[in-house]
């Protein structure tokens, strides 16, 4: 006699635990087809896949190649940009410098203008202060006679 946690090993038993040929068969065929399947899918995946690792291989290279032309280009227009200050700079100081000279030239227009008008009014106080001497002697004559 047999207990409840011990397991009946009858051949009956083993004929019912055990599949049949036909069902493992039927597995067996079942699985082939899957695979028959998945498989060439699979091996198209890494086919794709490896193309597009092999397609990429080369990105350093590329972007080290962008790297240096955008670092060329800007250190063109950087330099293109130094010269073009450069040369406003210059022109710039030309300016400064004609616009000192023009300056200059009228101050010393202005300088002559200023020391005639000097003159001029200095010779102006001289007659007129002469005239005024003149016509207080007379007055003085002119009132010592009378």
């Amino acid at each position: 006699m047999t207990t409840a946690n011990e397991r009946d090993t009858t051949p009956d038993a083993e004929k019912r635990d055990t599949p049949k040929i036909a069902e493992k068969v039927r597995f067996w065929e079942e699985q082939d087809r899957i695979n028959q399947e998945l498989i060439p899918r699979i091996i198209k995946q890494h086919e794709l896949f490896s193309a597009h690792v092999e397609g990429h291989e080369d990105v350093r290279v590329q972007m080290a190649a962008l790297d240096a032309r955008i670092s060329d280009t800007v250190d063109e227009a950087v330099k293109q940009a130094v010269a073009a200050s450069g040369k406003k700079m210059e022109a710039l100081e030309e300016q400064v410098a004609e616009t000192l000279e023009e300056s200059s030239k009228s101050m010393s227009k202005l300088e002559g203008r200023t020391a005639l008008a000097i003159m001029s009014t200095k010779r102006q106080a001289r007659i007129i202060s002469g005239i005024s001497l003149a016509i207080a002697v007379t007055s003085l004559i002119v009132a010592v006679v009378s």
